[in-house]
C-alpha cells in the first residue's frame, strides 16, 4: 500500500478526484490499489461463481472491485473496495443498489484476492476493519498459494488449501465450492 501525501480528503473530496477508482481512502489519505493479472483474474472468478449462486436463489447483490463501501456509518474519511463482496437483500433499501454513490454500510462478505504487492499487515488491517465494521464473514484468497483463509466476528478462523470446500456458513446460505474452482484453467 503507497499513501500518498495530501491534505486529509472527505469521502465527497475523494469520489470527485480524476482517478480517484486507483485509491482506496483510509483516514482521509489517498491509498493506492494495486492487482496483478493473476489476482484480478482470480476475483473475477470467485464473483461469478458467488454471483451464479446468489442471482439464481435472489438472495441479495454481489460487487466488484469498483464498489466503495463507507463501511462505518458517519465514517466521512474512509472508503473501502472489496475484490468481491456480498450484501443481503433485506439489507438493501428499496431492494436494488443505489444508481448514484457508494455503498452505505458493511456488505455480508468481503472478499480480498491477495497481489504480491500485497503486505501481510494490510491485508490483516483490512480484514480487522471489515469484521470490526459489521461484515459477517471475509474470505481472503491467496492465489499464489493456492489457499484461503477464512475469517468470521469472534473467531475461528481456518485456513482452506488442497481440494477443502469454500463455503458460505450462514451467510450465504447453500453455497459450497472447491477452492480449486477459484484457480481453474479456462476452457479451451
Amino acid at each position: 500500500m503507497v499513501s500518498i501525501a495530501n491534505p486529509p480528503f472527505t469521502i465527497d473530496e475523494f469520489e470527485r478526484l480524476p482517478g480517484h477508482e486507483r485509491y482506496e481512502l483510509v483516514d482521509g489519505e489517498l491509498v493506492e490499489r494495486k492487482m496483478s493479472w493473476e489476482s484480478s483474474h482470480v476475483a473475477m472468478r470467485a464473483g461469478r461463481i458467488l454471483a451464479t449462486f446468489v442471482d439464481a436463489r435472489r438472495l441479495g447483490f454481489v460487487s466488484g472491485a469498483d464498489n466503495g463501501m463507507q463501511l462505518v456509518p458517519g465514517d466521512r474519511t474512509t472508503l473501502r473496495y472489496a475484490d468481491v463482496s456480498f450484501t443481503e437483500r433485506s439489507r438493501v433499501p428499496g431492494g436494488r443498489p443505489s444508481e448514484l454513490g457508494h455503498q452505505q454500510g458493511p456488505p455480508d462478505l468481503a472478499v480480498e484476492v491477495v497481489s504480491p504487492n500485497d503486505l501481510a499487515s494490510e491485508v490483516a488491517g483490512k480484514v480487522e476493519l471489515y469484521l470490526s465494521s459489521g461484515v459477517r464473514l471475509v474470505w481472503v484468497i491467496y492465489p499464489d498459494r493456492r489457499i484461503v483463509h477464512v475469517y468470521r466476528p469472534g473467531g475461528p478462523d481456518s485456513r482452506l488449501s488442497g481440494d477443502d470446500i469454500l463455503d458460505g456458513e450462514d451467510v450465504v446460505p447453500g453455497f459450497r465450492v472447491p477452492i480449486t474452482d477459484l484457480w481453474a484453467e479456462p476452457l479451451g
